[in-house]
């Protein structure tokens, strides 16, 4: 289990994604993976940065976000928690794991979202093409639920087969 803090500042994911690396190769001599799930690690605290309250006004005062990851015995879970803004709608984040649901493949949503991106660059700050990129590229199942004023974002990276027999250890 690894149970981080996040905190706003920006510069500090590639250090972040850095160290979720570092956590899963020692682990589980797995390289291929832990880029993966370093990836997805440094894709969902990103959106919590962007979206996420950070100017003290989310309430209960003092809500914290925090980036979860536990393994199981085919893969991890990852789990980033953020509190929202006031007034804050995720009506769009609901949208965008509808979207990729409703699509042939993962890979179909995020080619789709990049080829509206390319098309018009201004949709490109609409959002979706994280979440859309980790679907397809560590094929992971994507879930969210406001709890509150709180939001989590969580995701399901299944492990290669030569990732070791347990990942829960």
């Amino acid at each position: 289990m690894i149970d981080l803090p996040i905190r706003e500042r920006w510069q500090l994911v590639d250090v972040l994604r850095t160290v979720v690396y570092q956590c899963l190769v020692t682990a589980f001599e797995a390289e291929q993976f832990a880029e993966l799930v370093s990836m997805v690690a440094g894709e969902l605290v990103e959106n919590a940065l962007k979206y996420g309250a950070w100017d003290g006004s989310a309430e209960p005062r003092g809500g914290e976000a925090r980036l979860r990851i536990s393994g199981r015995p085919a893969g991890v879970d990852l789990e980033v928690t953020n509190p929202l803004p006031e007034g804050a709608g995720t009506g769009m984040l609901y949208d965008v794991l509808d979207r990729i649901r409703r699509a042939p493949t993962p890979r179909d949503a995020y080619v789709e979202r990049l080829r509206e991106v390319a098309r018009d660059s201004a949709t490109a700050f609409s959002g979706g093409l994280g979440l859309m990129r980790i679907a397809y590229e560590a094929g992971c199942a994507l879930s969210a639920v406001v709890e509150g004023k709180t939001l989590s974002v969580r995701a399901s990276v299944d492990a290669p087969l030569d990732a070791g027999s347990d990942l829960a250890r």
